[in-house]
């Protein structure tokens, strides 16, 4: 059992949802209202740029589900204005109650 960060721009939400939905998951956290930051190179002014974002959280996914969404989604990766624009963060899970 896995369980699956994800960290997204704003405009990535529905991709993200249909790629949680295509890995047939029980369910997922949502959690929006936040911004991404990313610092500038050396320098420049401002320090950061910044982009609204939105995490989703899966505490229990099995392994063939958490490598379908990752190749799902793994094609919007690189394709945004401000990069990183899509992380995942893959976390062994001990227990679910």
């Amino acid at each position: 059992m896995k369980q699956l960060t994800i960290y997204c721009s704003r405009d990535l939400q529905d991709q993200v949802v249909n790629a949680l939905d295509h890995a047939h998951l029980e369910g997922f956290l949502r959690l929006g209202g936040a911004s991404g930051s990313k610092f500038c190179d050396p320098g420049e002014v401002p320090r950061t740029m910044d982009w609204e974002a939105t995490m989703f959280l899966v505490p229990g996914a099995e392994e063939t589900q958490v490598q379908a969404i990752i190749d799902e989604l793994a094609e919007f990766a690189n394709r945004c204005e401000t990069y990183p624009c899509l992380r995942i963060a893959v976390t062994p899970v001990e227990q679910i109650y």
